[in-house]
């Protein structure tokens, strides 16, 4: 079978899938549960019917929404070398029964009637409480526990009818509960498996609201890791008598910790609290990308070629060991009104690019009621970050709807809002009528832009401020770069006359100097201004374009017949949520010597333009007027 790189449509999934199952379907508890701690079930009750999908029982709304991407079918994204272009519903169902993968196979029979992928996903933590646990009593051993013993609520994922915990991922149990739902996906006929909550266990030693995951397993193993990491006197020193007996949460309470612990600024001055982070950390990252593998490897058994792909939140230090194993790059935004912000797209999207994967943008749409009351519209929003991800190489998953939920401990009750999704038609339909404007595209390196991974947790935010502020500063003087992503493992040196390099958290080691010795190194740190940056640039390099306007950015790409130039109007007010347009932009492009320009032509999707421009050529220069720019505007220009 073909193997198809799948985009996200992240409402899809969870509107039709997610919501059509807990609102439609609300499911009973299969046993009552006490204040406080639950209890194990005592009965393995028979799983209820598999609901038939479309269901008669669908909202007026729902069924809206299918016709429209039964007549459309334009959530399309081009991934990586496709000649044509795919589209899928991402995020689909959790299989984490055999009876819900049954209605996973069901769902993705529907969507392949459309000409939709279908994407399955596995939560490396989570799990929706009641029903699976009815399933598998046994699973109650493998969840999490805090310093006080208690089961972790995984309250934030709380829907009607869903009761999620917290599973602990170093339990063996757990691991494999996590490769029977990869099992089952595949079994189901999905096109690809999406990876989400990457930080398990990890996530609960650094998360503020919980202070970590002291299940027995986990203590029984960092108690191995101590052993090995220190001698006998060292661990004297830290206050271990006996490490064949030593359990670290009977430590911390035994010593006044507990309190300290529970303190998401303070735990980190408790003693071993930086080992049991980095031992959680690093089995978690391991298992997770044996999991990865696994998925591969048993569609392989199964004659499939299933995409595998995970949410890269926030492009922290610790997400990015994944991006190797993935098959096009992830990240999740929160999305509100002003973020993701219209300079931080390009960076990501060509981070992505940098570890040879397309990178896909998608909007977090699940927020509280009164704050998707504060947003308005945003289409025009939407429309430019479809643009932007497009421009550079990327893709954007728009929403069709927003998910919105009581406020307070969990989601009590939920609403649905409506997007416009004829305002965003236009621009995927262009895409999939011009793939000439986004595919086998690719930029030369004058200049690099460089990703250095960061050191630790605390590093993180700073080093990705200065990363997409650099950004922002060549893109807005229009100077045309490439992303490295420099981590230790680069080899060779760079064929770009230019790095700008954010200031690191740590030093390079040597490998990563060598990698960069071939190129002039611009070091941008915080007391640097971006006209400073700007500055220091163009005294190196011309840059390829001069655009004779406020507020558009150009992405020059070359292909085999010519350039593809797309400008982005960013004059984007966000009180007014309305976009300024520009009209008569001058354009001067320098053009690689002996090429001589046969012809310019543009194309929008804005008002579904595509016209030739009249152009003058002196030597290796080009000029033309571009008439008029709303949002997006793609130049073709030919040899």
């Amino acid at each position: 079978m073909k193997k198809q790189h799948i985009v996200g449509l992240m409402l899809l999934g969870v509107l039709i899938v997610g919501i059509f199952l807990i609102v439609l379907f609300p499911r009973e508890k299969a046993y009552e549960e006490p204040s406080g701690m639950p209890t194990e079930p005592t009965t393995t009750p028979t799983p209820s019917p598999i609901p038939q999908f479309p269901s008669e029982e669908s909202t007026a709304a729902q069924e809206k929404e299918l016709a429209w991407y039964e007549k459309v079918n334009v959530f399309a994204t081009p991934l990586m070398d496709l000649p044509s272009f795919v589209t899928a519903i991402d995020i689909g169902d959790f299989a984490e029964t055999p009876a819900k993968a049954q209605f996973i196979a069901l769902q993705v029979s529907f969507f392949h009637s459309l000409g939709i992928a279908y994407v399955g996903q596995v939560s490396i933590y989570n799990i929706e409480g009641s029903d699976t646990l009815s399933v598998y009593p046994d699973l109650m051993e493998a969840l999490a526990l805090n310093i006080d013993g208690e089961y972790v609520d995984a309250w934030w994922q709380r829907f009607p009818g869903v009761e999620p915990y917290w599973g602990s991922t170093l339990h063996p149990r757990w691991q494999e509960f996590l490769r029977g739902q990869v099992e089952r996906l595949i079994d189901a006929g999905v096109d690809g498996i999406f990876f989400d909550e990457l930080m398990g266990s990890a996530g609960l030693v650094g998360d503020e609201k919980h202070n970590g995951d002291f299940n027995p397993v986990v203590l029984e193993g960092f108690r191995t890791y101590l052993q090995q990491k220190y001698t006998p006197k060292e661990l004297k020193d830290l206050g271990i008598d006996d490490i064949s007996t030593f359990n670290y949460r009977e430590f911390l309470i035994s010593k006044g910790y507990a309190q300290q612990v529970r303190d998401p600024e303070e735990r980190w001055d408790v003693p071993l609290f930086h080992d049991f982070y980095a031992y959680i950390e690093s089995e978690n990252r391991k298992f997770v990308i044996e999991l990865m593998k696994y998925a591969k490897d048993y569609a392989g058994q199964k004659d499939r070629d299933v995409a595998v792909t995970a949410n890269l939140y926030g492009l922290n230090s610790y997400s990015l060991n994944f991006a190797p194993y993935v098959d096009y790059f992830f990240v999740e935004f929160p999305f509100l009104k002003d973020y993701p912000k219209i300079t931080t797209c390009a960076p990501i999207l060509r981070l992505g690019n940098s570890f040879g994967k397309r990178a896909v943008l998608v909007p977090d749409t699940v927020l509280t009621v009164p704050r998707l009351l504060e947003m308005g519209d945003t289409a025009t929003l939407l429309q430019m970050w479809i643009a932007e991800a497009y421009a550079n190489g990327g893709s954007l998953s728009a929403p069709v709807a927003y998910i919105g939920s009581s406020e307070g401990n969990g989601r009590d009750t939920i609403e649905i809002f409506s997007a416009d999704m004829t305002l965003m038609e236009p621009y995927y339909t262009f895409v999939l009528e011009h793939p000439e404007c986004c595919q086998s595209l690719y930029t030369k390196e004058d200049v690099v832009l460089v990703f250095h991974a960061p050191s630790d947790r605390d590093s993180g935010e700073e080093y990705r401020s200065l990363f997409y502020e650099a950004s922002e500063a060549l893109l807005s003087s229009n100077i045309q770069y490439n992303v490295l992503f420099l981590d230790g493992e680069n080899s060779g040196k760079l064929k770009a006359s230019i790095v700008v390099l954010p200031e690191p958290t740590v030093p390079l080691t040597e490998e990563e100097e060598i990698v960069l010795s071939g190129a002039k190194v611009i070091e941008f740190h915080g007391g640097m201004s971006a006209r400073d940056l700007q500055a220091a640039v163009i005294d190196e390099i011309e840059p390829i374009i001069e655009v004779r306007a406020d507020k558009v950015e150009a992405y020059v790409f070359d292909n085999t017949k010519g350039l593809v130039v797309n400008l982005i109007n960013k004059a984007y007010d966000i009180v007014s949520e309305r976009i300024t347009d520009a009209s008569n932009i001058e354009i001067t492009i320098s053009l690689p010597e002996g090429c001589n320009v046969s012809s310019v032509r543009m194309l929008s999707p804005d008002e579904d333009i595509d016209i030739s421009l009249q152009f003058q050529q002196y030597g290796n220069k080009l000029n033309f007027v571009v008439p008029s720019l709303h949002i997006w505007d793609i130049i073709i220009i030919e040899y």
